[in-house]
């Protein structure tokens, strides 16, 4: 019930039930029911179904590398810390899941592109684009490295 209680109070979509379930002097305890089994199957659709949650109410679809990507770079978060985070999120989203994923990040590679030339990019962006295509997390020199150099 403290979850329903949270989700009441914090989640738009469950305040909005709730305000329509108050006026038809529906009991609160009721009402906590209702938000619960509610949250429970979408929470089984996350987490057992393995599958992406996809809302009716939502027109389109976030996406969670991007959003994760959003966050990272919000937060100034170290390039080898963000790329483990993103391989770590890449391994809960279901692989058909793939192809819908990758179409924000290849936008996002594209603007970073774009504007390569043209204005000053942010080092971290760029080499945490440049890691994740070549897919390694961090990269170590050796003293062969410097010799050759």
């Amino acid at each position: 019930m403290m979850i329903a209680d949270n989700l009441v109070k914090c989640n738009h979509h469950f305040r909005a039930l709730n305000a329509v379930w108050k006026p038809q002097g529906k009991d609160p305890r009721w009402s906590r029911v209702k938000v619960v089994c509610r949250f429970t199957r979408i929470q089984y659709q996350i987490v057992a179904g393995q599958q992406v949650f996809r809302h009716p109410g939502q027109c389109g679809r976030d996406y969670i590398l991007d959003k994760l990507l959003d966050f990272h770079r919000q937060h100034a978060t170290a390039p080898e810390k963000t790329l483990n985070d993103l391989h770590a999120a890449m391994k809960q989203i279901p692989a058909d899941e793939y192809c819908n994923e990758a179409v924000p990040l290849q936008a996002r590679y594209q603007r970073t592109q774009s504007r390569r030339r043209r204005a000053p990019q942010p080092i971290g962006e760029l080499l945490l684009v440049v890691l994740a295509r070549l897919g390694v997390g961090t990269v170590k020199s050796t003293s062969e490295d410097r010799d050759a150099s």
